[in-house]
C-alpha cells in the first residue's frame, strides 16, 4: 500500500504493523475472551467478498468489543486482508491494535484526519483488502440515534470500486446472566455517486439504521436467519 501524496503524513500517525504471530495469538484469544464474556455470538450474513473485491465494513459502536469483533469476522468469515481505523488515544492505550493490523485517526486534527482518510481509501484500492469502520467515531448508546462523521465518505468517494457493506451489532440479555450478541452483516450499498456528501452520509445511516431494527426485530423470534458463531 502507498501512502497518499497530498497530504504529508503526520508525525504521530500510528501505522498498521501487521505481526503474523501477534495476529495468530489474537485470533484465538479473542475468540476465548468472546466466549467467556457472551452467552452466543448469532450471525447473519448477506455478503460474501469476492477475491478479486475490497470492501468498507462500517458499522455502529455500542461496545468496546467493537474493537475485537473484526478479528473474528475476517479470520473466521470472510478471509480477506483486513485493516480497521481506531482513534490514537485508543491505540496509544492498548499498542497491540496496531499489530493486528489496525492504524490511528487524530479526531482533533483536521489535517491529520484527513491523512488518515487517504490512507484508507489508498488501502481498498487492493483486491481482496478490507476495512472496517465505525462512522460514529465514538462509543455510544443503543438509545441514541445514529450521527457519522463524514469521514467516510471521502473514502467512499476515493475507493469507489470497493464494497460498501453495513453491519450491526445488537447485545440481548434475554437469557440470563451474560449477553448475547447478534452479529447482522447486510447487503452491499450503492449510493449515486453524484449525491452530495450529506445526502450520501445519510444514505448509509438509514441503511444501518433499517438493519439494526431488523437485527433487534429478529432476537426476539427465535434467532430467524442466525446461525451460532460462537
Amino acid at each position: 500500500m502507498s501512502a497518499p501524496n497530498l497530504i504529508k503524513k503526520p508525525r504521530k500517525f500510528i501505522p498498521a504493523n501487521e505481526n503474523r504471530l501477534v495476529k495468530w495469538f489474537f485470533k484465538w484469544y479473542t475468540r476465548w475472551l468472546f466466549k467467556r464474556r457472551f452467552e452466543h455470538v448469532w450471525l447473519h450474513s448477506e455478503y460474501t467478498p469476492s477475491t478479486e473485491q475490497s470492501t468498507l465494513y462500517f458499522a455502529n459502536h455500542h461496545l468496546w468489543w467493537d474493537g475485537l469483533s473484526p478479528l473474528l469476522l475476517n479470520d473466521f468469515v470472510f478471509g480477506q486482508h483486513a485493516r480497521a481505523i481506531m482513534e490514537d488515544k485508543q491505540m496509544l492505550k492498548y499498542r497491540f491494535f496496531s499489530r493486528i493490523g489496525a492504524f490511528s485517526i487524530d479526531r482533533e486534527n483536521a489535517r491529520s484526519a484527513l491523512y488518515t482518510l487517504d490512507v484508507a481509501s489508498d488501502w481498498l484500492q487492493g483486491a481482496g483488502n478490507s476495512l472496517y469502520l465505525y462512522p460514529e467515531g465514538k462509543i455510544t448508546l443503543p438509545t441514541e440515534p445514529l450521527v457519522f462523521e463524514p469521514g467516510i465518505v471521502r473514502i467512499i468517494q476515493n475507493a469507489p470500486e470497493a464494497d460498501v457493506v453495513p453491519i450491526a451489532y445488537v447485545l440481548s440479555n434475554r437469557t440470563g446472566a451474560k449477553p448475547e450478541l447478534f452479529i447482522n452483516v447486510g447487503k452491499p450499498i450503492s449510493p449515486d455517486p453524484y449525491l452530495s456528501k450529506n445526502n450520501h452520509l445519510e444514505i448509509l445511516r438509514l441503511n444501518l439504521e433499517a438493519l439494526l431494527t431488523e437485527t433487534t426485530r429478529l432476537t426476539t423470534v427465535n434467532n430467524h436467519g442466525f446461525e451460532q458463531f460462537l
